[in-house]
């Protein structure tokens, strides 16, 4: 119900290698919490929440620590899967 991963990307163009780690943990069924932080200062979360199997709410987040202005972003989502 616990995953990790990291990504490692390099730039050849740009010289630069960046890292991401991410962990996501379903607490219940239709309950998923992700996270992710990478080495520019960003972080991200989401927590999605099902219901009746077919109907699913997001609401997800991101700072990122490395802009000058430090505005969140927030955002949410409804789906509808067949």
């Amino acid at each position: 119900q616990t995953a990790i991963a990291t990504q490692v990307k390099h730039s050849l163009s740009l010289q630069e290698t960046g890292v991401t780690i991410g962990v996501q943990h379903a607490f219940f069924p239709q309950t998923l919490l992700k996270a992710r932080f990478d080495s520019a200062g960003k972080a991200g979360a989401l927590i999605q929440q099902g219901f009746w199997q077919r109907f699913f709410v997001t609401m997800a987040g991101e700072l990122d620590f490395g802009a000058e202005d430090k505005t969140p972003k927030f955002g949410v989502s409804m789906a509808l899967r067949p």
